[in-house]
């Protein structure tokens, strides 16, 4: 997993719950805590810090990974300013995920595993994507939609479906409310 989500987590314990916490969990997890963000790091990591902050504030690895979405987000949107003003709305930009968006991220993060969003244009005011990743971690990509919307001032109604028990392949169905 590419370091840039390491870095940004860390950042939001520190931001978010205190230098204690950040020193207690990666005490805890026996981890450094120094991050790259174009360096490689196991999976397990990013699990262990998570499990490590959930007993520290209680709070489930679910709500860890939608609070988490959000400062991924405005990392993103701060970051790479272009991505997002390419686009005019919510709809367009996820559209471009597989096509635009992910290809540009793995120029900067070569051999990065960016998952998959297959999107499919029902109508005007409704959009599928799905979702596929070796991650199983559709409760980011639900933050990062939800996010997305926010961005663009626009209300989504989003409906999941699992198409795999394990949250590696998830149908999301957006529908714009007007």
């Amino acid at each position: 997993m590419k370091g840039v989500v390491f870095t940004e987590l860390i950042e939001m314990i520190e931001n978010e719950c205190g230098l204690e916490v950040l020193d207690q969990v990666l005490e805890e997890t026996k981890l450094s805590g120094i991050y790259t963000t174009v360096g490689d790091y196991p999976e397990s990591e990013l699990y262990a810090l998570l499990g490590s902050l959930g007993k520290a504030t209680g709070l489930s690895t679910q709500e860890m990974l939608m609070g988490f979405s959000k400062c991924f987000f405005h990392m993103l949107s701060s970051q790479y300013q272009n991505f997002f003003e390419m686009h005019k709305t919510s709809f367009d930009f996820l559209s471009a995920l597989d096509s635009y968006i992910h290809p540009e991220a793995l120029k900067l993060y070569p051999g990065a595993s960016v998952p998959g969003f297959a999107p499919k244009r029902i109508s005007e005011n409704k959009l599928e994507l799905i979702y596929t990743s070796k991650r199983k971690m559709p409760i980011l990509a639900r933050g990062l939609i939800d996010q997305t919307s926010a961005f663009y001032k626009e209300k989504l109604n989003v409906e999941e479906l699992m198409l795999e028990a394990d949250g590696s392949v998830v149908k999301f169905i957006l529908t714009k409310d007007h």
